[in-house]
C-alpha cells in the first residue's frame, strides 16, 4: 500500500514537473519576436556606438632624471653633510622645467597637437588621424592665439584650401602664407585613402594658451 502511494505520488510530481516546463517554454516561444526585435536593436545601438564615439586613449609615461654623477669639492661635500645643499632640489628644478610652459608650448607646435582633422560622414564629421592622404605642417606660426579651420579638397593640379572668407590654390609642397602662418601642404604617398575631388577634409587649428599646454 505504502509503495503504491509512493508511485502514484512520484507520478504526479512528474507530471507536475512536465506540465511546468511546457508552460515555461510557451510563455517563452510566445514572446519569442520580443527577444529578437530586442536583441537587434541592442547590436544596432553598440554598432552606432563603436561607430560614431570618439576614442579616448589613456597614456602613461615615466622619466628618468639623473642627478650629476661626478664627485663634488670639498666644501659641497661639507655643505651637503650639513644639510645645506639638498641634491633633490636638483630633481625639482628638473620637474619644473618640464612643467614650464616654454617646453609644453614647444612641444605642442613641434608635435602639432592643436591641429585636428575631420572627414564628413553620413551623420557627423570623423575625426582622422593617420588615415589621411596628405599633409599639413605648419613650419612657422603667424598668429598661435587665434582658432583657424580651413576646408581642403583635391584638384587637377594639385589642392584647393578655403576658409571662411578665402579661397587658396596651390600644388602640392607649396609653401603657402596663411593668417596662422607658413605652411606646407604635401602629398602623402603611402597612404591607401582614396581622395576623390568631391571629397572634403576639415582642418582645425586651436589656439595655443597657458592653459591648453600646462
Amino acid at each position: 500500500m505504502q509503495d503504491t502511494q509512493n508511485a502514484n505520488s512520484s507520478d504526479w510530481q512528474g507530471e507536475q514537473s512536465s506540465f511546468n516546463l511546457k508552460r515555461i517554454i510557451g510563455t517563452v516561444l510566445s514572446y519569442w519576436p520580443r527577444f529578437v526585435g530586442s536583441l537587434i536593436v541592442a547590436l544596432l545601438i553598440a554598432f552606432l556606438y563603436l561607430r560614431y564615439t570618439l576614442p579616448v586613449y589613456n597614456i602613461h609615461a615615466k622619466m628618468l632624471i639623473l642627478d650629476d654623477k661626478s664627485p663634488g669639492t670639498v666644501e659641497s661635500n661639507v655643505f651637503q653633510g650639513m644639510g645645506l645643499i639638498n641634491k633633490r632640489r636638483s630633481v625639482d628644478n628638473e620637474v619644473e622645467v618640464l612643467k614650464s610652459y616654454t617646453l609644453m608650448e614647444r612641444v605642442v607646435k613641434d608635435l602639432q597637437l592643436n591641429v585636428r582633422f575631420f572627414t564628413k560622414g553620413r551623420i557627423k564629421s570623423l575625426e582622422v588621424f593617420n588615415s589621411k592622404p596628405f599633409t599639413f605642417n605648419i613650419i612657422e606660426y603667424a598668429s598661435d592665439k587665434q582658432r583657424f579651420s580651413y576646408k581642403i579638397k583635391p584638384t587637377e593640379s594639385g589642392f584647393s584650401l578655403s576658409s571662411l572668407d578665402k579661397t587658396y590654390s596651390g600644388k602640392w609642397n607649396d609653401t603657402l602664407n596663411l593668417p596662422v602662418g607658413k605652411v606646407v601642404i604635401s602629398r602623402c604617398a603611402s597612404s591607401n585613402v582614396e581622395w576623390k575631388k568631391e571629397d572634403e577634409y576639415l582642418i582645425s587649428i586651436s589656439p595655443i594658451d597657458r592653459k591648453s599646454v600646462v
